[in-house]
């Protein structure tokens, strides 16, 4: 539900127009952004906003007085509702705009030029490109396939199929973001990749035989070309993700207790030794490291791909996965002095934020607190 639909739906409400699924719906968003965003938000005047929403209210009361079924209670919620969505509307809005004009020290313009520039591709002779500085520089030819580097900066992998079977079998190719980056990479069979900070893809130059397999390690999401005489086989740790053609994130970083797969469209088959589950779209399948099977929940499914955006969102999230994601986006080490690793917290947040900004967000909840110095962020109750 985007802005408009949801400024829509709420009107409908004060007016007393909404079916029961369209109650029920703005109902359940109440429940769950009043958990989300159940601390002061820094910078949004919420007691304006309360005052703008309850003058609404009080004008739609005069107008319904000789009603008799006329009752204050869904006017009460519409307006929590509004009020809950007005702050989301600030926290993707306003805040980034905010975010943009912010004006950036040198030094920070160079820590970022010097993150982009470690974007690299390694060839199958062992040979490393810095994709960053190779602008419009023309990039070797892989066994047939043509290697362009497009106007977004992104490349392309085009197949001309002049190269021999078994030059394409061996020729891989291996393209790693580093901390703070994400790259988007298109494979020679029209399949889109994006990766997150921190992680790689392996890859052949061209697919050939009666499969496509790549390798990944880190965060990356796939919209795989239709195929189904060829299916698309992701590797990650000790699991396998089947698919003809359809949407989907994994998440597989070392050292962290599980690989979590979702769906967004389509349909995949995750499997590891002994197991195998069947998603459907808006399901997740979570393989814990040290367990033999799969637990498979609803969800959000953009939720997982918010990074692709440029967010971080934060849902009942324990604070040593969260502070995984931050030292990965922000190229900072963390240490915890206190034991709070499993405190949970709700949240979205911009990823062209500062550090400091985020790190201070966090600190309102009066649940934790941070030490910087330098690189290295201390974690406290």
């Amino acid at each position: 539900m985007n802005p408009v639909e949801a400024r829509k739906l709420i009107d409908k409400y004060l007016k007393g127009e909404c079916s029961p699924q369209e109650k029920a719906m703005l109902e359940r968003f109440y429940q769950t952004e009043a958990s989300r965003r159940q601390h002061a938000v820094e910078e949004f005047d919420v007691e304006k906003k309360r005052a703008e929403i309850w003058g609404a209210i009080e004008e739609q009361t005069l107008k319904e007085k000789g009603n008799r079924r006329y009752s204050l209670r869904p006017m009460l919620a519409a307006a929590s509702v509004l009020l809950i969505f007005a702050i989301s509307i600030w926290f993707y809005t306003g805040s980034d705009k905010k975010d943009v004009q912010t004006a950036r020290t040198e030094d920070q313009k160079k820590a970022e030029q010097s993150i982009e520039q470690k974007v690299m591709l390694t060839l199958t002779d062992g040979t490393t490109i810095s994709l960053d500085q190779a602008g419009n520089t023309p990039l070797p030819r892989q066994a047939g396939s043509e290697v362009i580097t497009k106007s977004d900066g992104s490349i392309e992998y085009k197949n001309n199929g002049s190269a021999s079977s078994d030059d394409v079998k061996s020729a891989y190719n291996t393209l790693t973001t580093p901390r703070g980056a994400s790259y988007h990479l298109t494979l020679s069979d029209g399949s889109h990749v994006w990766l997150n900070s921190a992680s790689s893809i392996t890859f052949p130059a061209a697919f050939v035989g009666n499969e496509r397999r790549v390798k990944i390690s880190g965060e990356v999401y796939f919209e795989i070309a239709k195929n189904r005489e060829k299916p698309f086989l992701v590797s990650s740790g000790d699991q396998t993700v089947r698919v003809l053609g359809t949407h989907f994130n994994v998440l597989a970083y070392a050292g962290e207790s599980a690989i979590v797969t979702t769906l967004l469209e389509g349909s995949v088959q995750v499997v590891k030794t002994g197991s195998q589950v069947t998603l459907k779209p808006g399901q997740a399948a979570t393989n814990h490291v040290n367990s033999g099977s799969f637990k498979v929940a609803t969800v959000n499914a953009q939720d997982a791909i918010a990074w692709k955006q440029g967010y971080f969102i934060f849902h009942n999230e324990d604070l040593e996965s969260i502070m995984n994601k931050i030292a990965r986006w922000y190229d900072v080490d963390v240490e915890f002095r206190d034991d709070i690793r499993n405190k949970r917290f709700w949240g979205t947040y911009s990823q062209k934020k500062t550090l400091d900004d985020l790190l201070k967000a966090l600190e309102q909840t009066g649940d934790v607190h941070f030490k910087t110095d330098g690189r290295r962020i201390t974690v406290m109750r």
